[in-house]
């Protein structure tokens, strides 16, 4: 939604949107974090989130003003109880 441009007219009709978003993407097994800059590191980005077990987005920010536009409440489901149990279901706001 953020870095894909046939989702999201803005990113391309809003020139406060060309520059992109910084993406953090979290290691879950690791607790390292990288962040990748859309829309120049985007397939890069996509080999790490393609293996969701292993990494996360965790949060995005536009690159120009630093402001937060998303962030998700958890990390890997099986980490946060031992089990999954349906009480730390994800949200991203």
């Amino acid at each position: 939604m953020f870095a894909d441009p046939f989702n999201t007219i803005g990113l391309v009709i809003d020139p406060k949107m060309h520059n992109g978003f910084d993406f953090e993407v979290r290691d879950l097994i690791e607790n390292r974090k990288i962040t990748f800059s859309t829309p120049e590191e985007i397939y890069d980005m996509l080999v790490f989130i393609g293996a969701p077990g292993h990494y996360c987005i965790k949060r995005i920010f536009h690159r120009d003003t630093k402001e937060i536009a998303a962030v998700s409440s958890t990390q890997r489901l099986n980490l946060m109880a031992g089990r999954y149990v349906g009480k730390d279901d994800p949200v991203c706001i």
